[in-house]
């Protein structure tokens, strides 16, 4: 008999959105995403999450895939304890609320993340995080995944998206700048930089 073993790659991904503001005037909804351009087959992810927040009782917070499978991270958790810094994974213990921050370490989501398992990793994967009450605020602080993939991911050391095995003409952008299909940064003028006057003529025959 045979059998084929697959090739197995980890990495860890994070997104340049934030932090990012949880309002405390009005219930609010804030979203983060982390893009991928590799239509490669999921093994795993875990979730790497910091949340500043009093009240955590207040929270809501999950993950979509871009096929639309969304898993529930933590739900209305911890009472009136503060503050997340943890690691999502299904291997983790059982959510326990203590200490500050109240959610640490490696714990297991509501949800299962290996619902994930088989979806392609190509398109945009979205953190949730809905404040169900007024109060209470305070921001994403660093969202991250590692996501280990069937194959092995082409390599891109500046987080650009473009790949450094041929593609990228211009390796080692800083990350978020903007940059084009070859990798160089994309020069665009600042917002109010410049002005522009109209003159009028005046035609004689």
């Amino acid at each position: 008999f045979s059998f084929t073993t697959s090739v197995i790659d980890c990495k860890t991904f994070d997104t340049d959105q934030q932090p990012i503001e949880i309002v405390a005037q009005d219930p609010s909804v804030i979203t983060s995403k982390i893009s991928f351009v590799e239509d490669l087959r999921v093994s795993d992810i875990n979730v790497n999450l910091e949340v500043s927040h009093t009240f955590l009782e207040d929270l809501i917070i999950s993950l979509t895939s871009p096929s639309g499978n969304t898993v529930i991270l933590t739900s209305k958790s911890c009472g009136n304890l503060n503050n997340i810094n943890v690691v999502f994974d299904d291997d983790g213990v059982p959510i326990v609320c203590v200490g500050n921050p109240a959610l640490q370490g490696t714990v297991r989501p509501l949800g299962s993340l290996s619902s994930f398992n088989g979806e392609s990793l190509l398109g945009d994967w979205i953190l949730t995080i809905e404040d169900t009450a007024a109060s209470d605020g305070g921001s994403l602080e660093a969202f991250s995944m590692e996501v280990c993939v069937e194959g092995v991911f082409r390599p891109d050391d500046d987080e650009d998206g473009v790949f450094d095995d041929g593609d990228d003409l211009c390796l080692g952008t800083p990350k978020g700048l903007k940059v084009d299909t070859s990798g160089c940064p994309l020069n665009e003028f600042t917002q109010n930089n410049f002005s522009i006057a109209i003159q009028s003529e005046t035609c004689r025959a």
